[in-house]
């Protein structure tokens, strides 16, 4: 009896000193950064963001940004860029797109690492370079092997650079192909932004749009589009901007009618639309949106 009683008597022991070795559990109001600064993009899992007024998660919404978009880390007056909510046991960030500015939580970002190009192998006997036959108002887009891309302001790769711009990002063209004396340039305009300018054809590929389909830049008045199968939903604004008030809620598939010309908010474009049979009217980003049929 006394063997057993020593034995447990040295288990209990070395179980103390097990869980006095444990390690504390991590403090989360420890801030996540030392020093709040840098770029920063949404996690791979995060499609999007919205930005608040305060950094609450009950906050009113100035903003929402979307998978891709760089944030830049901003430090307002009489903080650190950096504040920790209790009520919810998490961080939240202040950050700017260049237009507008907010608060957003920390869990939703991380730090941007720019790509770095991967420059093609050279060939002995390159082959002279054959021009693509896309049409004016058709659609290409980004190539998926690309890191990047810069479009230019003049065809050829000593242009200014007005933008820089990722995979599967996609374009209107608007004119015929120019060749620099090694490759082929064509003139195009950002679907979402509007933007203007020329990318090198090695980095381009065609996309399939269904019969008769149209591409914004011809779109009028009373013509019939749908909300595209890769947009969940799209919210109907009372203005020409993201961050209006909501009218209504239109799921993927949904059928609107054009009722006024597009406008810009000088991030991208956006059409008045009408929700068939109601009287819903409202504006939503061109980006969500595809053609059906002639009004």
């Amino acid at each position: 009896m006394k063997r057993l009683f020593a034995m447990l008597l040295l288990l209990a022991v070395a179980g103390l000193s097990w869980v006095s070795a444990a390690p504390a559990a991590e403090d989360a109001t420890t801030p996540p950064y030392a020093q709040w600064t840098g770029t920063f993009v949404l996690a791979p899992n995060v499609p999007f963001v919205w930005l608040r007024q305060t950094p609450v998660a009950t906050a009113s919404i100035v903003g929402s940004q979307l998978s891709g978009t760089r944030l830049s880390a901003l430090i307002p007056a009489g903080t650190s860029g950096m504040i920790f909510e209790p009520s919810n046991s998490q961080w939240w960030g202040f950050v700017s797109d260049g237009r507008i500015q907010g608060w957003v939580e920390l869990k939703s970002l991380v730090q941007y690492v720019p790509p770095t190009p991967t420059l093609p192998p050279p060939t002995a006997t390159p082959a002279p370079p054959t021009a693509q036959t896309w049409a004016v108002g058709s659609q290409v887009r980004v190539k998926a092997s690309m890191s990047f891309v810069w479009l230019r302001a003049a065809a050829g790769s000593s242009g200014a650079i007005a933008g820089t711009y990722f995979p599967k990002r996609l374009f209107t063209v608007l004119g015929a192909p120019t060749n620099d004396g090694t490759q082929f340039w064509w003139q195009v305009r950002d679907v979402v932004s509007g933007q203007g300018g020329w990318l090198e054809q090695n980095a381009l590929e065609s996309v399939s749009q269904p019969s008769g389909a149209l591409s914004p830049d011809g779109w009028k008045v009373s013509d019939v589009v749908r909300v595209r199968a890769q947009v969940s939903f799209v919210w109907l604004r009372p203005s020409p901007a993201s961050n209006a008030g909501i009218l209504a809620t239109v799921r993927a598939g949904g059928q609107l009618w054009l009722s006024e010309a597009r406008q810009s908010d000088g991030a991208q474009f956006w059409w008045r639309v009408q929700i068939p049979n109601s009287s819903v009217v409202g504006w939503v980003e061109e980006s969500a949106l595809e053609f059906v049929r002639k009004g």
